[in-house]
């Protein structure tokens, strides 16, 4: 996709962020959602999921790894 793309339309986007939000919700079981995060970033038509993960160590920062991206509003379903 090149610099080009128009942004998703507002009512778009947000339909995007609640199922995308839904998503990452149900992906990490409920006993390790203290230590494990799926979080997302829109940006023009490009949803980046990521995984964010506790440290190991306190004197860590938070790890943060790139999963999966979706381009546009004709990607699979996320239901």
């Amino acid at each position: 996709m090149g610099g080009d793309a128009l942004p998703l339309p507002p009512l778009v986007r947000t339909l995007v962020e609640k199922k995308v939000e839904k998503f990452c919700d149900r992906r990490v079981p409920p006993h390790v959602q203290n230590k494990v995060r799926l979080v997302f970033k829109v940006r023009g038509v490009s949803v980046t999921i990521f995984e964010e993960r506790a440290p190991w160590s306190e004197a860590l920062p938070i790890v943060k790894t790139k999963k999966r991206v979706v381009f546009g509003v004709e990607a699979p379903a996320l239901v």
